[in-house]
């Protein structure tokens, strides 16, 4: 098992996007156990992209613990495929005042592929945003189970918190388990949450047949309509593209 520890700072005013890209043939059959501290200081801005697409030979776990001071921005994009056993954990402390983070995620699993996702957000502060969002395909055997937490302290007035969770099941034997979470200590907020798991809407597949599409160029269309609104979480339009290359190339070997 390999084991990597990384600290990134982004000082006072700065801006920094940072892609890891886990590629196959780079992560072969050894486990990895990576652990990311960020430090995002007033008024910086950290946009953080995850590619993880090694072979299905590895292991492989994540996790990233995240401090948030005065007017910083942080947004997490998130995109799973490979190996064996994914455990991926993200927590965000918003430490400071007007502090914003979003945590995006889509993953896709087929075979016997397990999934674990886990994000959580501390409000510790006044007038600060919080989103988290992920979305999964799976098919096959595949597994996944995704919880969500939001932690409003009593000090974090105006707060702003969001959750969603949705999944997309492709075959009977797949399963996907979620729970959204709220703790509110605070009387003066906004928090939401949302979760549904369900397989594609036969009406909508049936309507674009009707309209001369074929049926597996029609499931595709509804897949990466699905998938859209995670992919538009990156800034970057290099990444989108690189996203949606690997979404059609799983669903070309998944059909």
């Amino acid at each position: 098992t390999n084991y990597l520890r990384n600290i990134i700072k982004v000082s006072k005013g700065a801006k920094l996007t940072l892609i890891e890209n886990f590629k196959s043939d780079l992560f072969n059959k050894n486990s990895y156990n990576i652990f990311n501290n960020f430090w995002i200081d007033d008024e910086a801005k950290l946009e953080h992209i995850i590619i993880q697409n090694p072979q299905k030979s590895n292991n492989f776990i994540y996790s990233a613990l995240v401090y948030s001071y005065n007017n910083s921005f942080f947004n997490q994009v998130t995109f799973q495929n490979g190996s064996r056993s994914n455990k991926f954990q993200q927590l965000v402390n918003l430490l400071g005042v007007n502090s914003t983070t979003n945590l995006n995620g889509i993953y896709f699993g087929n075979e016997n592929q397990f999934f674990e996702n886990k994000t959580s957000v501390i409000h510790h502060k006044e007038n600060c945003k919080s989103n988290q969002m992920y979305k999964g395909i799976l098919t096959d055997q595949a597994t996944s189970s995704y919880l969500s937490n939001t932690l409003v302290k009593s000090a974090a007035q105006k707060t702003d918190g969001y959750q969603l969770s949705r999944g997309m099941l492709l075959s009977d034997s797949c399963k996907l388990n979620t729970k959204p979470q709220l703790k509110i200590y605070a009387d003066d907020v906004k928090c939401s949450h949302g979760s549904t798991v369900g397989e594609i809407d036969e009406n909508q597949l049936y309507y674009l047949q009707t309209r001369g599409i074929s049926k597996r160029d029609s499931r595709n269309i509804l897949i990466n309509a699905f998938c859209a609104d995670i992919v538009e979480q990156a800034s970057d339009e290099d990444t989108r593209k690189h996203f949606k290359t690997l979404i059609n190339n799983w669903l070309s070997n998944n059909e």
